[in-house]
């Protein structure tokens, strides 16, 4: 099977749907399939890529290294490239740029197209001035209602994005998809003396893993771990990632009085992120706006349990109180009631870090890259005209 996967960013952006596509490729290829990637071409790539169709973009500054690709001008050199490589589905990423233009090229020529709901936009309107971003939302929904409607199946991370999509008028098949983990790369890393070399050993360690931005939520976090941090000086906060707040995140730990407990270690390289899982205490997530989060189940995978707010994209992987803790948004003093039992329990840390790797299991790529090839297999021996519904409609 020839599959060709349509995405607004991709390497070398850091990101969870890069990541996403990267893992289910790299299973799909292994299986004895072909993929190809269509994908914004960056400014600093230089290196041809086998198997990835580069598409000339523009950089949205207010984003860093991100592009949005404009295919206009090429679209009749693209649709000759992709007709010469016999594609039997399209996977598209998004709603709009490469993945609209993935999706009528499946429309128009009787390719089945899977979409994949990864991203909660509306979440993002918030950078736009008030008033507009009202509008912002309103207009989402729309997109994202009309692109699923457009397109032969859909898949969503979780039960809760699957709700979603319903409720603003999705009438597509839907199916639970989520990301999945190669877990025998947490068999191959080793940890060694990490955690000594980088002089943490004597630490209790929380970790936290994400963008740094404002829809993280990352000042609940820190103001919820201000007294679990005061209350033990050998407790440390390892935060991993990059970001616009990143400037604003380190003076309030120094407002607080906490900053030499709490650690910016920046955007982490694979191994060296499996080993921060694996030697961590507990991860803590504070996010309210993830479709998926990937790294609840990256930190499951390394035996650490979850304490994090009830969020979408969160509580469809953790159980309350058996892999990990779930709170209610804005609940500081419950978070740091949390982190703090598992801490100071140590029976209860066992049976939860138990847990967390058996949930893990439930995410591993082979299980998953199977379901999705047993879809795309359906969709093609279909083959038939489609008639997209195209107008959505709020209940």
């Amino acid at each position: 099977m020839h599959i060709a996967m349509f995405t607004n960013n991709y390497r070398p952006f850091v990101g969870g749907v890069p990541i996403s596509i990267d893992i289910f490729a790299k299973k799909f290829r292994e299986m004895g399939h072909q993929v190809t990637i269509f994908a914004p071409k960056y400014k600093d790539l230089t290196e041809d890529e086998e198997n990835v169709v580069r598409i000339p973009s523009l950089r949205v500054l207010k984003h860093g290294n991100n592009y949005l690709p404009i295919p206009v001008s090429i679209l009749s050199s693209l649709k000759r490239k992709f007709f010469d490589l016999d594609i039997d589905v399209i996977h598209c990423h998004h709603p709009f740029f490469l993945g609209r233009v993935g999706q009528k090229l499946g429309n128009k020529y009787g390719i089945p197209v899977v979409y994949t709901y990864h991203t909660r936009y509306k979440e993002y309107c918030h950078y736009l001035p008030l008033g507009v971003d009202k509008v912002c939302g309103i207009a989402l929904d729309k997109i994202v209602g009309d692109f699923c409607n457009q397109s032969n199946l859909v898949f969503t991370p979780t039960r809760g994005m699957t709700e979603y999509l319903k409720n603003i008028g999705v009438k597509s098949d839907i199916k639970v998809m989520p990301t999945g983990m190669d877990l025998s790369n947490y068999d191959e890393v080793e940890v060694g003396d990490y955690a000594s070399n980088k002089g943490i050993d004597d630490n209790e360690l929380l970790l936290f893993v994400s963008r740094l931005a404002t829809e993280k939520n990352i000042d609940f976090l820190i103001n919820s771990l201000e007294s679990v941090l005061k209350a033990d000086l050998k407790r440390k906060l390892l935060i991993v990632g990059d970001g616009p707040e990143r400037k604003n995140l380190v003076q309030m730990t120094k407002d607080l009085g906490i900053n030499e407990q709490v650690e910016f270690l920046g955007r982490k390289e694979r191994k060296e992120l499996i080993k921060l899982y694996k030697i961590a205490d507990v991860f803590v997530f504070s996010s309210l706006s993830e479709t998926q989060g990937m790294v609840i189940t990256e930190a499951l995978a390394g035996k650490t349990p979850v304490v994090a707010l009830e969020g979408t994209g969160v509580k469809d992987i953790i159980t309350d109180g058996e892999d990990g803790y779930l709170l209610q948004p804005g609940d500081s003093q419950g978070f740091a009631r949390r982190v703090e039992k598992l801490l100071t329990d140590k029976d209860l840390y066992q049976k939860m870090s138990k847990k967390a790797l058996e949930k893990s299991n439930q995410y591993s790529i082979d299980k998953l890259a199977n379901d999705v090839l047993g879809h795309y297999y359906t969709l093609c021996k279909r083959k038939v005209s489609y008639q997209p519904e195209v107008v959505v409609g709020r209940r």
